[in-house]
């Protein structure tokens, strides 16, 4: 779906999902919104992390600000340039590090700064880009394009 353009998936289930739900919001990178009739619901962002949930003692209703002004990225090379994006965005601008895993989120905190417009100045390709990028490399080495 996310190939397809889909930002936002809403998984109506009988199953919480526990850390899963999370699992599948990053591995995709796209905010999960669930609707259960277990104990929990909840709203994932790209990175996992959850925005907003229910729980067996509270409300089985939330409501969540989810930011879509987000890229999720592979952190090198790009880090490379991540000085140079904070010097010029400032505050406008949070990059969070994922070191273990090594992967990124640049997120606009600013209604007038626009994400790809970032990448497109700094030259930063998404996950899905490098990845769509590597998998033309193989195929031209391997002679199928």
């Amino acid at each position: 779906m996310r190939q397809q353009g889909a930002e936002i998936i809403f998984w109506p289930s009988a199953f919480a999902a526990g850390q899963t739900l999370n699992a599948r919001a990053w591995q995709n990178k796209v905010v999960v919104v669930s609707s259960t009739n277990k104990d929990t619901s909840k709203i994932c962002d790209i990175s996992g992390k959850v925005v907003a949930k229910t729980g067996r003692w509270d409300l089985n209703l939330i409501c969540g600000t989810v930011n879509l002004e987000k890229a999720f990225l592979h952190t090198w090379p790009f880090v490379q340039r991540f000085g140079e994006i904070r010097a010029k965005y400032g505050p406008k601008v949070s990059i969070t590090n994922y070191h273990e895993e090594e992967w990124s989120i640049i997120e606009s905190r600013s209604p007038d700064v626009r994400v790809k417009d970032i990448l497109e100045e700094f030259e930063i390709r998404t996950f899905e880009q490098l990845i769509s990028d590597s998998e033309i490399k193989n195929m031209k080495a391997r002679g199928g394009v």
